[in-house]
């Protein structure tokens, strides 16, 4: 997943942990992205399987979505760690960071970065 998609897969999860359905306009606030951009980016993310637009134009997350946004997280929270070591920085102030190089990273790459760390 690369760091764009998980930015916006992250502040659907947001919205989601709210109690909030995630509409495209409040993403495009919250990331603070042109609508267009954020109607294209959910074309392409609901393309791979990842997330599902419903009838009043909200999008949920679908089971693959959700797993592999949690499998993400879980590389960008190694990544923090890493950096926060080599740097001495508090990991939160990292985390934009630790999403860039995550998204980097390719699948086989975040899987044994996952195994090793812990």
């Amino acid at each position: 997943m690369t760091a764009s998609e998980y930015r916006y897969m992250r502040a659907i999860d947001k919205f989601a942990k709210d109690g909030r359905a995630a509409k495209m306009t409040d993403v495009a606030v919250d990331l603070g992205y042109a609508r267009a951009s954020v109607y294209k980016k959910f074309c392409l993310l609901e393309q791979q399987g990842l997330i599902k637009k419903r009838d009043d134009k909200s999008v949920v997350m679908t089971d693959e979505g959700a797993k592999r946004f949690a499998e993400q997280s879980e590389v960008c929270a190694v990544c923090a760690r890493m950096l926060s070591q080599f740097t001495g920085l508090q990991e939160s102030l990292l985390w934009h960071d630790a999403v860039s190089v995550a998204g980097a990273l390719s699948h086989r790459c975040s899987a044994a970065l996952i195994r090793t760390s812990g």
